[in-house]
C-alpha cells in the first residue's frame, strides 16, 4: 500500500513538472532559447543557450527576444532606443540621444586584413574570415580584435542602402544613419555585430507589444 502511495506521488509531481514547464514556455513567462546567428556576437554567439522572462521590463540595452510583425519568428537583439530617443550612427558607431555608446557594450565591425593577420586572432574568430581578394580577409572584429591586426580604420560606407531607403525614405547606409527619432509605443534594436545584423536600420522599428521576453542570463 505503501509502495502505491509512492508511486503515485511520484506520478503526480511528474505531471505538476511538466505542465509547469509547458506553462512557462508557452507563455514567455521562463523560456530557454538557443542563439543560431552572428547579429549579436560578441555578446551572444552561435550555440549559446540563454534565458528570458517575459516579467523582466526590457530597458534601454537590454537583450530582447521578439517578433517581427505578421511573423511568429522570433529574434534576439540589443534593445537600443525607446520611444522618444534620437538614433544617429556615424562611421559606424552608435549614439543614442547624443551620447556615444562604444564604451557601454562591446560590439563588431567589419574589417579588411591581410591573410597573413588572420593567424593572430582568438581560433574562434578566424573561421568567420571572407576571403577578399588573394591576400585580404573581410572578418568582423571588436575594437580590441583590430588593435591585435594593427588597428586597420574599419570598412563603412555612405552609399544609401535601398532597404533602408525604402523603409525610412532616406538616403542612409547601415553606417550612416539618421537622425531618427524612435516612436512612440515603439522600440528600436541591434545587433551587436553592426556588419553582420538583420535589425531596425532594415526593417524598422518594433512595437512594444511585440517583446516577449527580456534576457535574465
Amino acid at each position: 500500500m505503501k509502495k502505491n502511495k509512492t508511486y503515485l506521488f511520484v506520478f503526480i509531481m511528474l505531471l505538476v513538472f511538466v505542465a509547469v514547464y509547458y506553462f512557462l514556455g508557452s507563455s514567455y513567462i521562463l523560456k530557454a532559447y538557443t542563439i543560431s546567428s552572428l547579429s549579436s556576437s560578441p555578446t551572444l554567439e552561435p550555440g549559446q543557450v540563454i534565458v528570458a522572462s517575459a516579467l523582466k521590463k526590457p530597458k534601454r540595452y537590454s537583450h530582447i527576444v521578439y517578433h517581427l510583425p505578421d511573423s511568429s519568428t522570433t529574434l534576439t537583439h540589443r534593445l537600443c532606443g525607446l520611444p522618444g530617443d534620437t538614433i544617429f550612427i556615424t562611421n559606424g558607431n552608435l549614439y543614442v540621444n547624443s551620447q556615444n555608446t562604444n564604451k557601454l557594450f562591446p560590439t563588431k565591425q567589419r574589417y579588411s586584413i591581410g591573410k597573413n593577420m588572420l593567424s593572430y586572432l582568438p581560433e574562434s574568430e578566424q573561421k568567420y574570415g571572407i576571403l577578399y581578394a588573394r591576400d585580404s580577409i573581410l572578418i568582423d572584429l571588436t575594437k580590441s580584435e583590430s588593435k591585435i591586426v594593427g588597428s586597420p580604420e574599419a570598412l563603412t560606407s555612405k552609399t544609401p542602402d535601398s532597404y533602408i531607403q525604402e523603409v525610412y525614405q532616406k538616403p542612409w547606409s547601415s553606417t550612416y544613419f539618421g537622425p531618427y527619432v524612435v516612436p512612440q509605443d515603439s522600440v528600436f534594436v541591434l545587433g551587436d555585430n553592426r556588419s553582420n545584423s538583420y535589425d531596425s536600420r532594415f526593417f524598422g522599428c518594433i512595437p512594444i507589444k511585440n517583446i516577449n521576453a527580456t534576457l535574465l542570463f
